[in-house]
């Protein structure tokens, strides 16, 4: 580097000695340059903005394709200036603080131009050379080259000073700002290097690595979603920049985007310089969203690589917690629900009919339910439970209703696919008599698009024997389709859903179609509370007349939901719970509209 500034002093030096025999010979270049140029009209004194039409054209120092190539205008569509024109070429102004001769056909100018007597060419080659015109953009450009030297030796305080000369004498070249910020960015000094960085972003936003630059910048201020922006937007034209691609995973990481972060760090792992800290990182990731034995065996990868230096002892104490937390989860959950709830209608026939008493009462119920997983080898996993239900009323006791499931499930987890299966055949019974059996078969399929959305589909097939009514004795096919958002950092669920149900019964006045959609919310830890809302439409279409009311049933249904729940200690809780439902159908007996508060004692294990 030294002998680079040594050569370019010495080039000052020899400009300045061949100046005097140059002077010395100009009457006779004066003289050569008459004899060979046509008389033409005076300077023309108006300039104007033109646009060049073609790519990779050269400038040139003179006016003929003999003269030395001193520029070259890359992009199609460039702007420049036209000063003077000489037959076939036009002398311009471009790139800011660039002038020479272009080839007029490769030039679209924006009015007519008058060309340049010959007597002004001379002038005008004369300013254009170099040594000769005085251009401060050359001391400009010297003393940014010592700051460069004085950067990149490390020599911060010198490099500043150089700079700040360069942009004395060029204010407008972006190159000198960017490493003016580039230099404050080294020292620390981040609101300097934010001011230099942006405007060398203004000025040219397509400065080489003035993204990145920026990137890290905002990394350093702990402003990382801006960061990440800008390293994602990087890495998107450039995906083999592997320190974006670090730096991009830590930022997400810092935003708790661990599925995201995950990814990338794995990306970032080809690098081996970095691997062992980020297969580290894409351990923690894959444990923080649930992939324990992903994150495992990541952080077994670091724990044997024999140049993780102290990041082995970390991975080891990560894998021993998650050992021993896997030795104690429990194969086994238990709940249950003592509830109290007033009802302002009645339900007739709670399974499969919307028929109501128009009559209210209050009820006494009581939940209770639990499941065993046999096996969960990932990604298998088994386990069986049961449910058992029991609703009480005060004054109506004849619809007094038992409900008793069982359920076998069986799962496939095949991040970030998960493929389930479950049984569960039931018996109801009503006012102590037995008069439904059920068997209800579901294969669902979910799809984890990243830590926040899931999507998940079901296909419910039921085979109901009515014990009262053989003519409703059917096969339910129920459709659905869930989509689940979790905000985190609110303690926020949204979600939506979608459903098909088609009945075929063996008495087909009973067969109908029905369309239902459902979406809702729910806010946890909101001074201690869970709440929740959601609403359901359902349209309900039935296939054939019912010869009893000579019509062809279609309801139209609106559901409310709105409930609050708290817990008390781990394992005890309070719930609160409002619903509404309106039905609207074409004929009258089905219209109703019901409403029920429950209180609710909750207990689980």
């Amino acid at each position: 580097m030294f002998a680079k500034i040594k050569n370019l002093f010495l080039l000052q030096n020899l400009t300045k000695t061949v100046t005097i025999p140059v002077l010395s010979i100009l009457p006779g270049l004066l003289f050569l340059l008459l004899q060979s140029f046509q008389p033409a009209p005076a300077i023309a004194q108006n300039t104007t903005n033109a646009i060049v039409h073609a790519i990779n054209v050269n400038v040139r120092m003179g006016p003929s394709l003999d003269a030395p190539v001193v520029g070259k205008i890359v992009k199609k569509g460039t702007s420049v200036e036209i000063i003077s024109q000489n037959g076939k070429w036009y002398f311009i102004h471009y790139d800011i603080i660039h002038k020479g001769w272009i080839y007029a056909e490769f030039v679209t100018p924006l009015f007519t131009m008058k060309e340049v007597a010959p007597e002004g060419i001379e002038r005008i080659i004369k300013e254009h050379v170099p040594e000769k015109r005085p251009d401060r953009s050359i001391s400009g450009r010297a003393y940014f080259d010592l700051g460069v030297f004085a950067f990149e030796e490390g020599d911060y305080q010198n490099a500043i000073s150089n700079f700040e000369q360069a942009i004395k004498l060029n204010p407008k070249d972006p190159e000198f700002h960017h490493y003016m910020g580039k230099t404050y960015l080294g020292t620390k000094q981040y609101e300097k290097s934010e001011k230099f960085l942006t405007k060398a972003w203004k000025m040219a936003p397509l400065l080489s690595d003035i993204s990145k630059d920026r990137a890290i910048l905002y990394y350093r201020q702990s402003n990382f979603q801006s960061a990440a922006n800008l390293f994602l937007d990087i890495i998107r034209q450039d995906p083999s920049d592997i320190m974006s691609t670090y730096y991009a995973a830590n930022c997400l990481y810092k935003q708790k985007d661990y599925y995201q972060a995950g990814q990338l760090f794995q990306k970032a792992a080809k690098s081996p310089s970095i691997q062992a800290n980020c297969l580290y990182y894409a351990g923690i990731c894959y444990i923080k969203t649930g992939l324990p034995q992903k994150g495992r065996q990541l952080l077994m990868k670091v724990q044997n690589n024999p140049k993780a230096g102290e990041l082995k002892s970390y991975a080891s104490k990560w894998i021993s917690a998650l050992d021993k937390k896997m030795q104690i989860k429990k194969d086994y959950a238990l709940f249950a629900q003592l509830s109290y709830q007033y009802d302002s209608n009645i339900r007739l026939e709670p399974i499969d009919e919307d028929l109501y008493t128009d009559e209210d009462d209050y009820c006494t119920s009581f939940l209770v339910s639990g499941h065993y997983t046999f096996a969960d080898i990932q990604p298998y996993q088994f386990s069986a439970g049961m449910t058992y239900f029991k609703y009480l009323y005060k004054d109506y006791s004849k619809y007094d209703m038992d409900g008793h499931m069982m359920h076998l499930n069986t799962k496939l987890d095949l991040q970030p696919v998960v493929i389930g299966l479950n049984f569960s055949p039931s018996i109801f019974w009503l006012d102590s008599e037995q008069y439904l059996k059920r068997m209800n078969v579901t294969p669902m399929v979910s799809y984890q698009f990243n830590p926040q959305l899931r999507a998940s589909i079901s296909f419910a097939n039921m085979f109901d024997n009515n014990l009262d009514n053989d003519g409703r004795d059917a096969h339910q096919a129920e459709n659905e389709l869930t989509f689940t958002y979790i905000i985190p950092k609110k303690n926020m669920m949204l979600f939506s859903t979608f459903g098909l149900e088609i009945m075929n019964a063996d008495n087909n006045i009973n067969d109908y179609d029905l369309l239902y959609s459902k979406a809702g919310i729910r806010m946890q830890k909101v001074w201690g509370f869970t709440f929740g809302l959601s609403g359901q439409y359902d349209q309900k279409k039935y296939e054939f007349i019912d010869p009893v009311y000579d019509a062809i049933r279609d309801d139209y249904r609106y559901l409310g939901t709105l409930y609050m729940q708290r817990s008390i200690n781990p394992w005890l809780g309070i719930k609160t719970e409002y619903k509404f439902t309106k039905n609207s159908s074409n004929i009258s007996l089905f219209n109703y509209e019901r409403s029920s508060v429950t209180f609710s004692l909750t207990a689980n294990h």
